[in-house]
């Protein structure tokens, strides 16, 4: 604010002002250029892939992490539902998205409660979907018993999305 209160007192000293003020922008432009057109740290095609299949009322699910910009790109209507062993006292100690969405559930303890799920809640949560959507490396899809019960319909990166219909592909089937 003090420089640019000193801005009038020479002409060098306006065009020096000027070309910061157009560098510190230029810099900027560039910067947000950069992280649009760079896709590795993106999932937009899985969640383009999602919105392409995916309807209302059908739940998504993403198995052992939590991946932000799927529900942007998936234009989802109603949160996804996250498996993981949140009773985990890990999760306290180190600073990550899993803290993050843990903390998040703090503020609301009822709605934690509905969408961050228990890995044995799994099995009884896609049976009651009827469809439903899975999200998550093949590693996590295997630790939680899912290896052959999803059908993948996107894989990019060892993240796939599955489409699990549970009167036909889950083992054991519901009950």
């Amino acid at each position: 604010a003090d420089a640019s209160t000193r801005v009038g007192e020479s002409p060098a000293r306006r065009r020096r002002w000027w070309l910061t003020l157009a560098c510190g922008a230029a810099l900027g432009l560039a910067l947000v250029v950069g992280l649009a057109v760079d896709s590795r740290h993106s999932t937009r095609g899985l969640g383009l892939a999602l919105r392409a299949q995916h309807h209302d009322g059908e739940p998504v699910f993403m198995l052992r992490g939590y991946w932000y910009d799927v529900p942007f790109y998936a234009r989802l209507r109603e949160p996804v539902f996250d498996v993981d062993d949140w009773g985990d006292p890990a999760i306290a100690r180190s600073d990550n998205w899993r803290k993050e969405v843990a903390d998040a559930g703090e503020f609301d303890p009822a709605r934690a409660g509905r969408l961050l799920l228990q890995p044995q809640a799994l099995p009884a949560a896609l049976c009651r979907a009827g469809v439903a959507w899975v999200i998550g490396t093949e590693q996590s899809a295997a630790d939680l018993g899912l290896p052959v019960q999803a059908r993948a319909l996107y894989t990019a990166r060892g993240l796939t999305l599955g489409r699990v219909e549970a009167g036909k592909e889950l083992k054991p089937p519901c009950a």
